[in-house]
């Protein structure tokens, strides 16, 4: 019995998630600066970004 103890111990401490894969590496986030150029790494996205232009269908 303490051996299934302790495996099932080791098998939940062993894992970052419920589906057993690890977890991703932590992400920051970054401000962006409204002065940069376009290809500057931390130049802001346009404000139109993301938004579809054909209806969204």
């Amino acid at each position: 019995m303490n051996r299934l103890v302790l495996f099932c111990l080791f098998a939940v401490a062993g894992c970052g998630r419920e589906d057993g894969r690890p977890d991703p590496p932590v992400q920051h986030l970054v401000p962006c600066d409204r002065d940069a150029g376009p290809d500057a790494p931390l130049a802001c996205p346009s404000s139109d970004a993301g938004v579809r232009q054909d209806g969204g269908d």
